[in-house]
């Protein structure tokens, strides 16, 4: 008999036989095939790359569940927070500051530069921006997803209603239904009321996070004002650690694919492609923002 040390969360290690694990169908521990990690023998090409990054940073050993390295703790403890912070930064900005400020923050600026030829600038915001918009909305469409397949799970009550924390899945996709018609009234208002708050947290996620960003392009772009390019870096720093986070979560039999396969490619495509183009394009606004004094109309 085969018996495996599988960690069950963070903090539970448990003793199991692989011959008659629930996972052992599809899923195979310390396996060379990385389709095999993710539980599907059609992977795309992105999550792929997904798993590669999160052995990578896991100390490159091997693809085991079991462990974790002190790096992949970090980006996952701080991943969900990071992502609650993006959405406090644009509460503030948006409707914070709209409130208390004499000159709101919102839409005082267009992305467009009007008082010179701007042309090749101004295409830069606004590929900048649009790319921000597209990632935002990714995030929030996947995160929904895949808290959608996790409010089965038997976690505390506090963890449904944790912004950006994904409960933990123990049961396979084909699991589900049965399960859930099993499942008591109390049990099922649970899940409503949950995915109801989890809708309005990452549509707020969405709509703030694109207006936030213009704020932030629109005064950084038009009154050059440094603060708002270094709070444009605080801003991708905290959306590239939760992106990290993302990656690391795909994979193994808790991985975001057995939640929900569509958020786990979204997931994927997203930090592996569209984030990293975000990057550039935004350390190309700023430069944008800041032309040489040499280049009158750059």
């Amino acid at each position: 008999m085969t018996t495996k040390r599988v960690a069950l969360s963070a903090d539970r290690l448990v003793d199991v036989d692989e011959s008659n694990a629930w996972y052992s169908p599809r899923y195979e521990n310390c396996s060379r095939d990385v389709s095999r990690y993710l539980g599907t023998t059609q992977p795309t090409y992105s999550e792929v790359c997904a798993v590669r990054f999160a052995s990578w940073l896991n100390g490159d050993l091997s693809l085991d569940w079991t462990y974790e390295s002190c790096m992949t703790t970090f980006v996952r403890e701080l991943g969900p927070g990071f992502r609650f912070g993006q959405l406090l930064t644009a509460l503030y900005l948006v409707v914070l500051a709209t409130l208390h400020l004499g000159r709101p923050l919102l839409f005082e600026f267009d992305l467009v530069h009007k008082e010179s030829d701007m042309r090749f600038g101004n295409f830069t915001i606004g590929a900048a921006f649009y790319l921000w918009a597209v990632d935002l909305a990714i995030v929030a469409i996947a995160q929904f997803l895949s808290r959608r397949a996790s409010a089965m799970s038997n976690d505390a009550t506090v963890a449904h209603f944790t912004p950006f924390y994904r409960p933990m899945v123990y049961y396979l996709r084909e699991e589900r239904p049965a399960l859930a018609a099993r499942q008591t009234n109390e049990a099922k208002c649970l899940q409503n009321a949950s995915l109801a708050v989890a809708l309005f947290v990452y549509v707020a996620f969405y709509v703030l996070g694109v207006l936030g960003v213009h704020t932030v392009l629109a005064h950084m772009y038009n009154q050059k004002n440094v603060w708002f390019a270094v709070l444009l870096g605080v801003m991708t720093l905290m959306a590239g650690i939760s992106t990290a986070d993302d990656l690391t979560q795909i994979g193994s039999p808790w991985g975001v694919q057995e939640s929900s396969p569509w958020a786990s490619r979204l997931l994927s495509l997203r930090g592996c492609w569209i984030f990293p183009i975000s990057i550039v394009w935004s350390a190309a606004a700023i430069a944008a923002s800041f032309p040489p004094s040499w280049c009158a109309d750059c």
